[in-house]
């Protein structure tokens, strides 16, 4: 199954993952001018963008060891994100673009582009990018577990269109701030916690 890539758990602490990083923001940075933009503007958008490439990057790694491998989905149009809006990508869909322009510029992607309305972009590693993760080889690594407040999902069926394929589409609910909702979230948020902190292998022979 190809995920979204926000889907994917982020990776923080593999070195070679974070070298990647670091040139793949001095290639996004080349040539941009920060002309006109406040300092602390300037600072939040390379913080935000640091984190999109991180998550960017992890969603290929995570792809590239799956078996059988797998793609990433990479929504490319900016109706698909939403920072604080339920069922949206939560980035800057600005930054995204210019994350995955120059991914494929250096040649670290394939792309298959999608469809209208049938489905999102998909990118697999490619080039130097999966020459290095070649090299590195598969490592477990913790995941840090979704935040208890996204853990809760409110989700029905669009019954208001007249047309019969798209009443079947699924809708995001805002999610009721209830005591048995908060509990839930706290519950599942531990058992993530602790499914997380252990590594669950197969052993082929």
């Amino acid at each position: 199954m190809d995920l979204r890539f926000d889907w994917h758990a982020s990776i923080e602490d593999l070195n070679e993952l974070n070298k990647l990083l670091a040139l793949l923001i001095a290639d996004v940075n080349t040539g941009r001018s920060s002309r006109g933009m406040a300092s602390g503007d300037f600072k939040d958008r390379a913080i935000s963008e640091e984190r999109i490439a991180r998550q960017l990057l992890s969603a290929l790694y995570n792809a590239y060891f799956t078996m059988p491998r797998s793609k990433v989905s990479l929504p490319l149009t900016a109706a698909h994100y939403g920072i604080n809006q339920s069922g949206k990508v939560p980035y800057s869909y600005r930054s995204v673009k210019a994350l995955y322009d120059s991914l494929r510029k250096l040649g670290w992607i394939t792309v298959e582009p999608g469809i209208e309305n049938k489905g999102y972009t998909r990118v697999a590693a490619a080039g130097f990018l999966s020459e290095c993760l070649d090299s590195q080889g598969f490592r477990w690594q913790k995941q840090k577990p979704n935040p208890p407040e996204l853990l809760v999902v409110l989700r029905d069926r669009d019954n208001t269109s007249q047309h019969a394929k798209r009443a079947k589409k699924k809708i995001t609910l805002s999610t009721p701030e209830t005591e048995d909702v908060n509990e839930h979230r706290q519950n599942l948020f531990k058992i993530n916690s602790f499914l997380t902190s252990h590594c669950i292998s197969l052993n082929f022979k």
